[in-house]
């Protein structure tokens, strides 16, 4: 099992994703579950600093640029990760962040950006 809890952008990761995710171990909350579908990605970032949750997304222009005023704002979060698909199946990806993270303390990726 990993230990680095998720929060993940439905807006841009579907659900085949999110099952590979969690068959891999990861302690996954969506934005769909936690009731935040609509919010901006400002909030979703600040949500999940909150809640001391990595964020997942593939919304690499957005989140790339937030995580960016953020550390100049001296502002503190998880983690982001970002993740492109192209010809990998979700579930890759999934084994991707996986191998990436595994080995991390709970607050390995805390303010960090990874592009998988």
């Amino acid at each position: 099992m990993t230990s680095v809890p998720v929060y993940v952008d439905e807006d841009s990761c579907g659900r085949r994703f999110v099952r590979a995710m969690r068959r891999l171990g990861f302690d996954v909350l969506t934005t769909t579950e936690a009731g935040r579908s609509s919010e901006s990605d400002e909030e979703q970032l600040r949500f999940a600093a909150e809640h001391a949750r990595v964020i997942v997304t593939a919304n690499r222009g957005d989140f790339s640029e937030l995580q960016k005023v953020w550390a100049v704002a001296g502002r503190e979060h998880a983690g982001v990760v970002i993740w492109g698909q192209g010809h990998r199946s979700p579930e890759a990806v999934a084994a991707a962040i996986l191998q990436m993270t595994a080995n991390l303390p709970p607050d390995g990726m805390a303010n960090a950006i990874l592009y998988v």
